[in-house]
Formats: C-alpha cells, structure tokens, sequence
C-alpha cells in the first residue's frame, strides 16, 4: 500500500501530516482505506465469480476525502487477465464519521496458460483529496493524493492461494444484498399493515351490513313488535297456562288463552306471522287475542291473533313433504296439537282427556321454544350468510 498520509484534529482543527507521533489530545485517522474480497479462493477456466471492492472514506464535517469513484465503474475498470463480465455498485453507507462504498464485479479467467498458479487481481492505485474546512466556513482541498489496494490472487484449480491470510469463501453478502433485503422487508412490512387495514374496514363494513339488514327485517308498516318478541310472549302465555292447569284443572277460559297462543306459534311454524295491533287503551284482550307489551317501561300493549287451524297446516303438510323428514314430523305434531284444543274448546269438556291435552300442552311449548330460538337474530344471520354463501358457489359452478 503507498504512503498515505493521517489526518490529525487538534482543537476542533484538521492539519494533515506525514507524521504519526503525537500528543493524547490527538486523533489520528486514515482519510481511506480499501480492501478486495473474492467469493472463492479457487476457480477454473472459464469460471465465472465474484470480486467485491469496499472503501471506508473519511466523511465528516471538519473533513472528508473526495474520491474519484469514475474509475471503479464496472463498465471502466479493467483487471486483467480476469474479464470484467458485468458489476454493480451498492448504495453508500456511513458510520462513526465514515463512509463506505462498495463495487461487486463478476470476472472470469479464460487462459490455458494459468493452469495450477496464482493469478493476482492487478495493481488497482485509488486517487482521492482531503478537503478541510475552517472554522470561517471555508473549504481547503489538499493535493491529489493515491491509495493502492493490497495484493490478491486468485488460485487457479487450487484450494487457497499462497499469499492468503484467511478463508475468504464464509458470506458472498455485500451491501446491495443487504439494501435489497432491507427494502423487500420494508416493502412486506407496509404491504401487510395495508392488508391489515382493509381486513378491518371490510370487517366493520360487514357488522354494521348485518346491523343494518336486522333493523330492515322489520317492516315499519303494521310491525309493532318484532317476531322473536311475540313467540316469546306466547311461550310464557303457555307456561302460566301449564302452571294454572297444575293448580285448577282445565277450564274453558284456559282452553281459549292456549289455543290463542298455540295459533299464533303455529302461525311462525308454516311462515304466517301473527296479525298486530295497537291496544289504544284497552287492558284485556279479546277471545283468541294475546296481549303483550311493547317497550322497555311497557307503557304500550299490542294484541296479537294467529289464524293458522288445523287445515291450514294440512296444506301446507302437503308441500313440506318434499322439504325433509323433520319438518314433516313438525307440521303432523302442530296439526296434533290444534286439532285436540280445537275439538276440545268448541266440542265440549268431555270431547277430549285431560291427558291429551297435557300432552299437546308440552308439545305447543317445545314448539314454541323451538321456533323462538330460530327467529333469534343470530340464527338469522347465519340463515343469511348460508344462503349468501349458497348462492355464490352455484353461481360459480355455472361458470
């Protein structure tokens, strides 16, 4: 390597000296440094491998090192006997008041003349200024001054070459590895976080979609109760029934409130919602009518009437039948049900047993608590959503 000569800064001043022998409060640097690495100690004929050249530039405010980089391009250098096939030039990085560049050239040996020796890189001389800057803002540039890089060779079909101080085939990494993974990192990062925040406005999209289409189920018009809420009013209707039968006995008036309330449940079983209307005051129902309360405070009734009898479920029986088993075993159970309290509120008290209407009692119950739980607004999200999902695969199978 040729002389180069240190830069000292003494009291915030840069003075360049040949001289290394100074006082404590002197700092001593080299204004540049470079060095060869090879990716293989040893290559054949014809085998095409990589030689990177990194240089640490002095670079800081007091003082830097300009160097003429324009003869380090891949598309100027020349090293022979080795072919300069094509190279790259890293982006620069900067550390502890220096800067480091980086050149990865690709070169082969094409000779039958090399075979089994050493071939060295070629003499490679770097020419750079020192310039200063004084403490009034102006700029000193130094001489030219020139820096040769040590001796490498390249063993030719040989394992390491005799003037090689260590093992230079561990990491092939160089900086543009390095800035290329850093900015597909980055790129991933932010692709991600993007991916992230769609994912959550489709999401917010799709809940206050299900919110919206809860509150459009409901027609304004005639409405004034949801559906969930009346089968819930009728499955207590049954239950204080049960529990007055249990005291009492069967009654007439008890016959009537559960065959109401068994025609607005039956109803809901054959997609027949029960009839609404505002209550304007009166506190008793009608005969076939429920009364229930609309509103937290329950300042407002409603009477509520089904139509469904038991011809009506044998007619729809009839279309079921294609529908599956169990809504069959369903709509034969209802058709039970209303046909032994009709028989027995119209017929007489002596038309049907007691035990028959226990057991239809239990059955109009179960029914009741079946169909409250499907016209829950979960149930009907989910009845939504499969059907949505239905529909889009056979629209893609049609394709």
């Amino acid at each position: 390597m040729a002389a180069v000569p240190a830069i000292v800064v003494l009291a915030g001043m840069v003075l360049l000296t040949p001289g290394r022998a100074y006082a404590q409060e002197t700092a001593e640097v080299d204004p540049l440094q470079c060095w060869w690495r090879t990716s293989s100690s040893a290559v054949r004929v014809g085998e095409t491998f990589s030689v990177v050249l990194t240089c640490g530039v002095l670079d800081m405010e007091s003082a830097a090192a300009v160097v003429d980089q324009s003869k380090l391009d891949p598309v100027a250098i020349q090293l022979p006997p080795f072919e300069v096939l094509r190279g790259t030039h890293a982006p620069d990085l900067r550390a502890d008041g220096r800067r480091f560049f980086q050149y990865e050239y690709k070169l082969r040996l094409i000779s039958d003349l090399l075979f089994d020796k050493d071939v060295p890189l070629p003499d490679l001389v770097v020419t750079y200024r020192v310039r200063t800057h004084t403490g009034a803002g102006e700029s000193i540039q130094g001489s030219e001054a020139t820096y040769k890089l040590p001796a490498q060779s390249v063993r030719v079909l040989s394992l390491v070459p005799e003037d090689a101080a260590d093992i230079r085939d561990a990491s092939t990494t160089t900086f543009a590895d390095v800035d290329a993974g850093s900015f597909r990192g980055d790129t991933l990062v932010n692709a991600g976080r993007v991916l992230l925040g769609l994912g959550a406005l489709l999401g917010i999209f799709g809940v206050a979609r299900l919110f919206a289409e809860g509150r459009g189920t409901e027609p304004a018009t005639g409405r004034l109760l949801p559906d969930v809420a009346i089968l819930r009013g009728a499955g207590r209707e049954l239950s204080s029934v049960r529990r007055e039968r249990e005291s009492e006995g069967w009654t007439p008036a008890l016959i009537g409130r559960a065959l109401a309330a068994l025609r607005i449940v039956g109803g809901y079983a054959v997609a027949q919602p029960a009839s609404q209307l505002a209550a304007n005051g009166h506190t008793d129902g009608n005969e076939g009518t429920l009364m229930l309360s609309r509103g937290w405070l329950k300042g407002e009734r409603v009477l509520v009437s089904g139509s469904v009898t038991p011809q009506t479920v044998g007619r729809e029986l009839g279309r079921a039948s294609t529908n599956g088993h169990a809504a069959a075993v369903r709509l034969e159970e209802l058709q039970s049900t209303l046909a032994t309290f009709t028989r027995a509120r119209y017929g007489g008290n002596d038309s049907v047993g007691e035990a028959a209407l226990d057991e239809s009692l239990a059955s109009g119950e179960r029914l009741a608590r079946r169909l409250h739980f499907e016209h829950g607004w979960a149930i009907r999200k989910l009845a939504v959503l499969s059907r949505r999902a239905t529909a889009i695969r056979q629209r893609a199978w049609s394709r």
